[in-house]
């Protein structure tokens, strides 16, 4: 029950609803009546997305995140609010509630239905993803779940899709997770991954909230970029901008490095951006000020007609990319902005970054993973390497596809096609057009404007959100 798994948290961290409500941002009768269970809000509510703000903003604050981690049962923090969720909802009805098809299954029963499928013991299965075989056994039971760690769970993916493939079994394997075996699909293996991936990983109950958060933006985005941007000089220094360094370290490093990479392109003029990276997201978030700065240097960029072309990194977990999406929704309608993603899974032993300006300037790193505040950070400017990462960028590009695509002055007539008009009275003003493989979405204006995705763990977080909306 909510209410005891919230006191629980409450007496085993020793906190005050004081203490909660300051760290929240909201009232003391709010946390007040969850404590009592006068309130048992959904997983998905602002309300229960205040209350993991809090908790995880105030433990960290005070020092306090080990136990937090101890009483959730988990020893990664990297996706602490996905597993807190799942502490406060665990053996709740909410969890079961969209398990009427095989695509809203528990990930355990989804675990199970593969296994048996492919005729693979724990012991093989765990031999083949190298983990103890005990962790296949209680994530097959649905004791445990691997949510907490998606290095695992790419394991675990990949393991099983080879599986089939050895076995010749994918058009079973296909029909499974999608309802469908077209030849054309299980030709294309890579794409087929990226289904059965999705299909996999889609458990968590953070992604409506997600899904949410990203259609009240769209909602309430206006098409202008018409933000006051302060001037140049206000957002990168001369030493900065000016900086002849060709290595910096860790992600203060990186922060500056890219202040004058932007910052250089704003000032020459620069025609075109090629950007790309697989680390973690934490340098250019965590920082207030450099995020700041980094908003508005890009939107500088995308102002003055600067092509911007972004390979998004697919391991990302669904909340994160609808989040980076937020983030660059402004100069996605600009017309300057190219999104994709790639299609082969990443490696897990190595994180690579390129940010290049073809023929000007180059941001390169490639370090051992969870060594981002202690990589190297090459910036280079000559021929020579100019012209390699541009080679590399070109030879990324090969395996892409479209993450979003912008489109104007659309038909609004929700009622042709597949499309949804979204119900929730906040959301008047979108439609959803839901196929197989893509989802988009409809702002009803003076001037429609339409953002369409095609990555499949974007249309399978849109699918759930609508079945249970």
């Amino acid at each position: 029950m909510l209410q005891e798994k919230v006191e629980l948290l409450f007496e085993t961290l020793n906190l005050t609803t004081g203490d909660i409500t300051e760290a929240a941002g909201c009232t003391t009768s709010t946390i007040s009546r969850l404590r009592s269970g006068a309130r048992s809000p959904k997983p998905d509510s602002p309300t229960i997305d205040k209350l993991v703000t809090g908790i995880i903003q105030y433990t960290s604050k005070n020092g306090i995140t080990d136990k937090l981690l101890k009483l959730i049962e988990t020893t990664d923090d990297s996706h602490l609010e996905e597993d807190l969720l799942s502490f406060l909802f665990s053996g709740d009805a909410y969890l079961n509630d969209n398990q009427k098809n095989v695509n809203s299954l528990a990930f355990s029963r989804k675990l199970d239905s593969v296994m048996s499928l492919l005729d693979i013991s724990n012991v093989n299965l765990a031999r083949a993803a190298n983990v103890d075989a005990s962790y296949i056994s209680r994530f097959r039971s649905g004791k445990r779940s691997p949510g907490s760690n998606p290095q695992l769970l790419d394991k675990l993916c990949m393991s099983l899709f080879d599986k089939a493939v050895h076995t010749n079994r994918l058009s079973e394997l296909s029909e499974l997770f999608s309802g469908s075996a077209k030849q054309a699909d299980i030709e294309n293996k890579d794409e087929l991954f990226l289904h059965f991936h999705a299909w996999m990983t889609n458990f968590n109950i953070t992604d409506r909230l997600a899904v949410s958060h990203l259609l009240c933006t769209i909602n309430t985005f206006t098409e202008k970029l018409d933000v006051a941007i302060p001037p140049l000089s206000n957002l990168v220094s001369e030493s900065e901008l000016y900086d002849t360094s060709t290595e910096y370290m860790g992600i203060d490093g990186l922060r500056r490095a890219v202040l004058r990479f932007l910052g250089n392109a704003v000032k020459e003029r620069y025609p075109e951006l090629l950007l790309y990276s697989d680390q973690g997201m934490e340098w250019m978030l965590e920082d207030s000020d450099f995020k700041m700065r980094w908003a508005f240097l890009m939107a500088s960029c995308a102002k003055q007609g600067t092509k911007i072309k972004i390979i998004h990194n697919i391991d990302r977990n669904v909340k994160e990319m609808l989040s980076a999406i937020e983030s660059w929704l402004p100069l996605y309608v600009t017309g300057v902005f190219e999104s994709y993603y790639h299609k082969k899974q990443n490696g897990t032993r190595f994180k690579h970054t390129i940010f290049l300006v073809p023929k000007k300037s180059c941001i390169s790193a490639c370090h051992v993973s969870g060594m981002d505040d202690k990589g190297i950070y090459n910036y280079y400017t000559d021929s020579f390497h100019l012209g390699y990462y541009e080679e590399n960028f070109k030879q990324l590009m090969l395996n892409t596809g479209r993450l979003a695509t912008i489109e104007k002055n659309v038909d609004t007539d929700y009622k042709s096609g597949k499309k949804k008009l979204i119900s929730e009275e906040q959301y008047n003003d979108l439609t959803l057009s839901l196929t197989r493989n893509k989802i988009t979405i409809t702002k009803i204006s003076a001037s429609p404007i339409s953002i369409s995705f095609t990555h499949p763990l974007m249309v399978n977080a849109f699918k759930e959100y609508l079945e249970s909306s």
